[in-house]
């Protein structure tokens, strides 16, 4: 078994994985990565050395013995994704969602931004929605009543949703 080492475009932290796999979650900012278009900073058949090598990775990122060379280099192994096209009626989704580093606020990002275009939306919109900016659809559901139970949108109509603070 061959382990690699990637780091997440998005919050720029370490991931350990077996080659062969097609796509990974980030275990910092729940971000589905697509592996194919990531560059590999290291890899080994030992998941040790690969688990060591994500930890130097992240110090070394993080500021302790980062080098100019360093974050020129994980620059261009990791771009950052592309940003959809401004005329893309989901552009301010995709630009409201990386405004924010943790799942829950960016689950309320989308949440803002759906409003702000949509009106009102549906939770197969949400849903939509998480798939087009990275989060897992899978959590659109749990996400819509946290946000419901904590007064992030209210329901206007039966099975219609808006932000309060859109």
């Amino acid at each position: 078994m061959t382990f690699a080492v990637v780091a997440c475009p998005y919050c720029k932290k370490a991931k350990t994985f077996e080659l062969g796999r097609k796509s990974t979650t980030c275990a910092h900012c729940s971000r589905t990565l697509k592996l194919e278009h990531l560059g590999v900073f290291h890899q080994t058949e030992s998941l040790e050395e690969a688990q060591l090598a994500a930890g130097e990775l992240n110090a070394r990122y993080g500021g302790l013995g980062a080098t100019a060379e360093f974050r020129k280099a994980l620059a261009e192994a990791n771009p950052e994704p592309p940003m959809p096209d401004p005329d893309d009626p989901w552009a301010p989704v995709h630009r409201a969602a990386r405004t924010e580093s943790s799942e829950v606020g960016r689950a309320d990002a989308v949440a803002r931004a759906l409003t702000a275009v949509e009106g009102e939306w549906t939770q197969e919109k949400l849903t939509e929605a998480f798939e087009r900016v990275g989060l897992k659809p899978g959590k659109a559901e749990a996400h819509l009543k946290r946000m419901l139970d904590t007064s992030v949108i209210y329901e206007p109509r039966a099975g219609r949703y808006r932000s309060l603070n859109s």
